[in-house]
């Protein structure tokens, strides 16, 4: 490694940024030349650029008790029982004997992460922290007042060295690493009005927007021109066709839905949307039907409210399996990719090309025989680890 002290500049970053971030974490402690190199946010964005297409380095899972546990994406055996064996939080601010060590995963985006521990104001005020876990930088937000119900983070390192964080409550206010500040944003009360019905707190940020689902549509939020508007759906959608995912992947959007009958089959298509938003298309065609064999307890009959009554229930059919991440192939479809999906007490993951399952990681459920035990997508927050100062 001493030999590479006699090359340049230009070609000692171009090795440098070959590195995953991981390895190029611990080169960075070597001399304070390395370090002065991988600091600068062109190398930093050479880096991104070269580790672009790597799949995400792990996920947090939200419970519904709002405790969060990290689970590493590495081979078969990713059941951890402790919470955050990697990445540590150690260094954000705690007060055990209010918030027991608990941290909760709010969003995050490029390996940034909003987190929220609660204060000593009681349990539903929380303090908010956004913070990198490699460099364990941090920095508090004071969420301004009726803003802390929906918060998003929004940061494309390949575009901006800066940062965003939205915040949607009564009003959407928008916080600027750059300016350091909050401020309004500029839209109006009928824009607001179309959030009514939000299916999800959480989003996904692509190609500037914000995206959430909202009743049976997508609903955007353009960062940059702070509009609002609904994006394109499916042609053709089946009658009650529903979305039940959305993320990015690749640059790339994705969706699945599915009909009740389709997801009893558990066979559906991810759909696709390039950068140009002109319509979806088939990203890949997926069956799981064969999932139902080997784990034939997540076909069950639940019971579930009737319309329009509190007391009486419907008992229906039901199958406990869950979206709750695409990763997309290099090639798109012809190169294969992976779904990320969750059953009661397991994450699975199904290899699109191999058409091969594995259990990537094992979790806590507060009652295998309820449909409720499942986690939908917008309790998952992907992971991948990053060195961008904030």
């Amino acid at each position: 490694m001493s030999q590479m002290m006699f090359f340049d500049d230009d070609i000692t970053s171009d090795i440098l940024a070959r590195l995953p971030p991981k390895q190029l974490a611990r080169a960075r402690c070597v001399c304070k030349r390395w370090r002065s190199l991988t600091s600068d946010h062109h190398f930093l964005q050479m880096h991104f650029a070269c580790n672009a297409n790597n799949s995400i380095s792990g996920f947090f899972l939200r419970g519904r008790v709002n405790h969060t546990e990290y689970f590493p994406l590495q081979g078969e055996a990713a059941a951890a029982a402790s919470a955050f064996p990697d990445p540590a939080f150690s260094f954000i601010p705690s007060i055990p004997d209010v918030d027991g060590g608990h941290i909760t995963i709010e969003s995050s985006c490029n390996g940034l992460i909003i987190c929220s521990r609660p204060n000593r104001d009681g349990h539903y005020k929380s303090l908010h922290f956004i913070c990198n876990p490699i460099t364990t930088e941090f920095i508090a937000l004071d969420i301004p007042k009726g803003g802390d119900r929906y918060l998003s983070l929004a940061f494309d390192p390949s575009k901006s060295p800066y940062y965003k964080v939205i915040a949607l409550g009564f009003k959407i206010h928008i916080y600027s690493s750059e300016t350091r500040s909050w401020r309004q944003a500029d839209i109006d009360s009928s824009s607001l009005d179309q959030f009514k019905g939000l299916r999800a707190y959480r989003s996904a940020f692509w190609n500037g927007l914000l995206i959430w689902i909202v009743r049976d549509h997508l609903l955007s939020f353009d960062i940059e021109r702070e509009q609002v508007k609904r994006l394109p759906m499916p042609d053709h959608r089946p009658e009650n066709w529903n979305c039940h995912y959305i993320g990015e992947s690749g640059g790339f959007l994705q969706m699945t839905g599915y009909t009740k009958e389709q997801k009893l089959t558990a066979c559906f298509d991810v759909l696709e949307m390039g950068v140009d938003c002109s319509g979806w298309s088939v990203l890949y065609r997926i069956d799981l039907s064969h999932i139902k064999e080997l784990y034939p307890e997540i076909q069950m009959k639940v019971r579930v409210p009737r319309p329009g009554t509190r007391r009486s229930v419907n008992i229906v059919d039901h199958l406990a399996l869950s979206h709750v991440y695409v990763v997309r192939g290099r090639g798109g479809a012809e190169k294969g990719g992976m779904l990320l999906f969750g059953i009661p007490g397991k994450i699975m993951c199904y290899d699109v090309a191999k058409k091969e399952f594995r259990i990537v990681c094992e979790v806590s459920i507060p009652s295998p025989s309820s449909c409720f035990s499942e986690y939908s997508w917008y309790m998952f927050y992907p992971y991948n680890h990053s060195l961008f100062t904030l």
